[in-house]
């Protein structure tokens, strides 16, 4: 009677042991390194890439709130790429390439830019404080209620730049005549984004700002 006693409380301990390690190793299987996941799907949305050494080729990437701070991006291309809602503070992106990338309400405090092209790129409500933009290309780049310190746009191209609503933390000009001649403060862009290719996960790209309405003049016509 002992003895099977005994021989039930072996059986019980070790379906126990078993059961706890089965539950261990499926939880550490889950576990996808966030690095690995970029690589093989382009995408880690919500992930901490901080410290890693990211692909320079990350066209389409999805990397909505990814938090990315600090990173040294300088030369990437991020075309097209996910960044809403990103933590960026502190990255290098000189020279990347950031053409129609969706970098609504991304934090890019005290990063730099310098050089950098974002041609048909959406900073609608992103934070730009601190952050140095000189010779950036800002072609037909959506910045509106974008926060930003104009001293940082130094021969910046601003062609076609919407400003509508932006915060610039000086309250003066951005390089007077340049924003005269280039830049606006109140129409709404007018470039179409050019990001149509299937996104990862198979959503297709939504243009980022919207077309002007039809019928409308356009300025400089024909009379």
């Amino acid at each position: 009677m002992l003895g099977a006693t005994v021989r039930k409380i072996n059986i019980i301990a070790t379906l126990a042991v078993s059961s706890f390690l089965l539950i261990t190793f499926s939880a550490q299987a889950q576990e996808v390194d966030p690095l690995m996941q970029l690589i093989e799907t382009n995408r880690c949305p919500g992930c901490d890439l901080r410290g890693e050494t990211l692909p320079r080729n990350l066209v389409n990437a999805d990397l909505n709130g990814a938090n990315l701070s600090g990173m040294n991006l300088a030369g990437a291309d991020l075309t097209c790429a996910n960044l809403s809602n990103a933590n960026m503070t502190e990255a290098v992106l000189d020279n990347a390439k950031l053409n129609g990338a969706n970098l609504t309400q991304v934090d890019l405090s005290n990063a730099t830019l310098v050089r950098a092209t974002l041609n048909d790129a959406n900073l609608n409500k992103a934070n730009l404080r601190g952050a140095l933009l000189a010779e950036a290309d800002l072609t037909n780049v959506n910045l509106e209620n974008a926060t930003l310190d104009n001293d940082n746009l130094i021969n910046a191209n601003l062609s076609n730049t919407n400003f509508n609503e932006a915060s610039l933390n000086t309250g003066s000009e951005i390089r007077g005549e340049l924003l005269e001649e280039q830049g606006n403060l109140t129409r709404s862009a007018k470039s179409i984004n050019s990001c149509h290719q299937v996104r990862p996960g198979g959503i297709r790209g939504i243009p980022n700002v919207a077309p002007p309405p039809r019928g409308n003049p356009t300025p400089g016509g024909t009379h």
